[in-house]
């Protein structure tokens, strides 16, 4: 009955460093671990410190954490989604990509039509490259703008931008 229990319980202290890596603070990270355990440690001990009201328990408590945390992800696949949409467009707006190629690389209806057209050419692993890619250098391009580490998170910019540009011709054959 706990086949996520412990990936809810760990993910929580994951979901709070993952706030804290955005500030610039360099103690942030090892203060939000700590401060993560704590939510941790009282849902594992909740977990754990049921007893003959287990099923109500359960029922009350561990599946409404359980659908907050499917929510949750969720919510940040979409917010993901957003972004790569976002960075790509900037590059859109440079000349790297257009439009079309934008909603074909930043979306999941427009990545699995992708998919779908490069197995009818054979280039499949090309193309899941190439999206992957896209995908990578919208989450370069988000670091660029946060203002960390610009100049290595530059250099990575080019890289990429080089590479989507062979991965695009593998892709057209």
């Amino acid at each position: 009955m706990s086949p996520f229990a412990h990936a809810i319980f760990t993910g929580t202290t994951g979901l709070i460093m993952g706030f804290a890596a955005h500030r610039r603070h360099p103690g942030a990270s090892a203060l939000a671990f700590v401060i993560g355990l704590i939510p941790a440690m009282l849902l594992h001990n909740r977990w754990n410190s049921m007893g003959a009201g287990f099923l109500a328990e359960y029922i009350l408590i561990q599946v409404p954490i359980f659908l907050l945390a499917v929510v949750g992800i969720i919510l940040l696949r979409v917010a993901e989604n957003r972004l790569t949409r976002q960075r790509l467009m900037e590059y859109s707006a440079a000349g790297w990509f257009s439009p079309a190629e934008v909603e074909l690389l930043a979306t999941p209806r427009g990545r699995r039509t992708a998919l779908q057209w490069a197995a009818g050419y054979h280039r499949r692993p090309q193309m899941k490259a190439f999206l992957h890619a896209a995908t990578q250098l919208a989450f370069i391009r988000q670091r660029i703008l946060s203002g960390r580490d610009v100049r290595l998170h530059q250099m990575d910019e080019q890289q990429q931008l080089q590479r989507i540009l062979s991965l695009r011709a593998a892709v057209a054959g």
